[in-house]
């Protein structure tokens, strides 16, 4: 219960360090490895004065750079806003003005659209050339379970859209929960489907990474197609996905 969602990767990375952690298309790292490029991105973070309660936009297509952006986030010890590009852009532009964030994690190509925000940008593309720079050593906790994890924004159906804020405590409670029942161990192999912008996305991304699983991001070319999805399910070792 007091424990946050990072030092609870962490205690898995130093378990199983060659396992696979994450994989898309081609591409994959094991545990040690996302550890070591999202302890990376969070000595950067820290740099630009990201701690407790800094709430960081993470506006990334998905993929590899969009899980290690959100752990090196928490890692910082700050608090994510998930962005999802396809989403319209008056509603993402409403969104990051509403949560008055300052700091923006993205991809060089999504810039070009909020030029006009009052927001810093940190590219994960163009700029990992400098964030490698920094150590690769897990950064010292600074946040505590009571921190907030997230702040996800309600689809507004009912009025403006709303920023919930989700705490560590609550976000490892479910986590563990869900481990428990249905049930989820280091066998398993997820298949992540949802936008990040739903808080299910949480579930997906963070439940195998906290149990030594491994997580498959599927692409958005699958995730709309019925028919390949399908056809990925019977011929990978996939075992749960939620939708």
């Amino acid at each position: 219960q007091d424990h946050c969602l990072q030092e609870m990767f962490e205690s898995r990375v130093a378990l199983t360090p060659n396992a696979t952690a994450i994989v898309y298309e081609d591409r994959k790292l094991s545990y040690a490895e996302l550890n070591a490029r999202a302890n990376q991105v969070a000595h950067e973070l820290r740099s630009r004065g990201v701690g407790p309660e800094v709430l960081v936009g993470v506006l990334m297509n998905r993929s590899i750079e969009m899980v290690i952006g959100l752990i090196g986030i928490l890692k910082a010890g700050g608090c994510y806003l998930p962005l999802d590009p396809s989403y319209p852009q008056e509603r993402l532009s409403f969104i990051m003005k509403d949560a008055a964030i300052s700091l923006l994690l993205t991809q060089q190509r999504l810039t070009e659209n909020f030029s006009d925000l009052q927001v810093d940008f940190l590219c994960l593309d163009s700029s990992w050339a400098n964030i490698t720079q920094h150590n690769v050593e897990n950064p010292p906790h600074v946040a505590t379970a009571d921190n907030l994890a997230y702040v996800i924004y309600t689809s507004g159906s009912t009025g403006q859209p709303k920023g919930v804020q989700i705490s560590h405590r609550s976000l490892t409670n479910c986590l563990t929960s869900m481990q428990h029942q249905p049930g989820f161990v280091a066998t398993d192999v997820l298949l992540a489907v949802t936008s990040l912008s739903f808080d299910i996305a949480a579930l997906e991304l963070f439940l195998p990474l906290i149990s030594g699983a491994s997580v498959i991001i599927a692409p958005q070319t699958m995730v709309l197609d019925g028919a390949q999805l399908a056809a990925t399910l019977v011929e990978t070792s996939i075992t749960v996905m939620q939708a």
